[in-house]
């Protein structure tokens, strides 16, 4: 391992680096034989002055203003390893070939990581905690111990979220910049429904898990399936192990998994029992002539009524700048709270204080809009404020907001939700090509070199 003051030589030479190119043109500078001289003369500089320490880490990239090290990569190269042998592949692996490839990964996510930096884009705590329960709750779901994955995966608890939180970036910034790149027309998302794979796409289907009881005395399987519901309910993703344990149905071998099913082709009973479950969902127990059952829905597709709630909100956002200070936001946000409750108008001062350009000309206006299109904090905000009240100042990543919640509604949406659905599906038809068009391009407009 490198100690700290180790690290810090080459951090410091990667400070060094960053400056120096920067003071110069960037198209000459990276096809001068004299710079590489520099890079190569500074890691031997490095090199030498560590010579005492254990191992060097060594940098092996550089990609825009940041750099990867040698410890990146080989860190890297072991988890992909150690997923492969996993999922039972040969241990034939060309570790030369793997290297490239796994470097190649590395320098598209530094690319993006870079471009998300640029533009303020983040993982918040929030959704770091989520993304984690997520991970731990798929590897209990397998056996898996989170203290023996992190040990397999060579990382902290802290590495583990570093990794979650760059993942969650990137994804966030590939949504974004893809979604423009496969804009979808309301001509293509008609000639999807029309098709033969569209009809198919509408038909309704579900995706169930089934856990059936039986027995001579009624009571006591009731009994048994109430005990196996509450440990549903504190551990929804042990369906599987627990169909496979007590299950006395067909599909008990296969963890309860039914498969995708057309409605028409499942039993009545079941479809009432279903409707309005929302994916990951547990049926209570309940009797058939068959015995006790206990259902989990695993996924649902196809055309159905689909029924939401709706907000109505105008909302003002501060945010801080480089010449607007945190501290100064707060202050701006506080007095306009001041001037809003002492009966200000809420459109006049949101066109006049706004940050947020989409609402400003609507005076603050977001339309109709459900939770899930908002980020959590603002999302919470709008579900606690009662109607024609005027929030407190809070805060969400994109800066301080005030906002107010004018009505609610119930709305079938089931027409605009299916051609949204449609719009998805073919921008992620399109999705890979696009993405790899957009990392080159990225990669062409930033400085990467590679030094091994």
């Amino acid at each position: 391992m490198v100690t700290n003051i180790g690290k810090q030589h080459i951090v410091n030479f990667q400070h060094f680096l960053i400056k120096t190119y920067k003071m110069f043109n960037i198209n000459t500078l990276i096809r001068s034989s004299c710079f590489k001289f520099i890079v190569f003369s500074l890691i031997l500089l490095v090199s030498v002055q560590s010579h005492a320490y254990e191992k060097i880490d060594e940098i092996i990239a550089i990609v825009g203003d940041h750099v990867i090290f040698s410890s990146d990569l080989k860190r890297k190269i072991n988890q992909i390893k150690v997923r492969l042998r996993a999922q039972g592949e040969p241990n034939d692996f060309n570790d030369k070939i793997l290297g490239e490839r796994v470097l190649d990964s590395l320098i598209a996510a530094r690319l993006q990581l870079n471009l998300a930096e640029k533009n303020h884009i983040i993982a918040t705590d929030t959704e770091i905690d989520t993304a984690l329960v997520k991970t731990k709750r798929g590897l209990e779901a397998r056996g898996v111990a989170f203290e023996e994955y992190l040990s397999s995966q060579e990382l902290t608890l802290n590495g583990a979220r570093k990794e979650l939180e760059e993942e969650l970036i990137i994804e966030k910034i590939q949504q974004g910049v893809i979604n423009q790149r496969t804009s979808v027309t309301e001509r293509e998302i008609d000639n999807f429904l029309d098709s033969k794979a569209g009809k198919e796409w509408l038909t309704p289907r579900f995706h169930l898990g089934h856990i059936l009881l039986k027995g001579d005395n009624t009571k006591t399987v009731l009994a048994h399936a109430k005990r196996i519901y509450k440990a549903l309910q504190e551990s929804p993703h042990q369906f599987k192990k627990l169909a496979e344990q007590y299950s006395r149905g067909p599909s008990a071998s296969k963890g309860g998994d039914l498969g995708m099913q057309k409605k028409s082709d499942l039993p009545e009973l079941f479809i009432q029992k279903i409707q309005t479950l929302k994916v990951g969902d547990i049926t209570q127990p309940f009797k058939s002539n068959a015995g006790v059952h206990i259902l989990q829905l695993f996924n649902r597709q196809g055309a159905e009524p689909v029924f939401v709630k709706q907000y109505k909100v105008k909302h003002i956002l501060v945010k801080p700048t480089e010449l607007f200070s945190e501290q100064e936001v707060i202050d701006e946000i506080n007095v306009l709270y001041q001037r809003l409750i002492s009966g200000e108008s809420f459109p006049t001062l949101a066109q006049e204080h706004t940050d947020d350009i989409a609402s400003k000309l609507k005076g603050g206006d977001l339309g109709w809009s459900t939770l899930q299109q908002f980020v959590p904090e603002f999302a919470k905000t709008v579900e606690d404020t009662p109607i024609g009240t005027i929030s407190k100042p809070f805060k969400s990543p994109f800066g301080w907001h005030i906002l107010v919640v004018e009505d609610q509604r119930i709305e079938d949406v089931f027409e605009s939700a299916k051609r949204n659905q449609v719009t998805k599906i073919l921008q992620r038809q399109r999705f890979n090509d696009e993405l790899q068009i957009w990392l080159q391009e990225l990669r062409d407009n930033t400085y990467v070199d590679i030094l091994i």
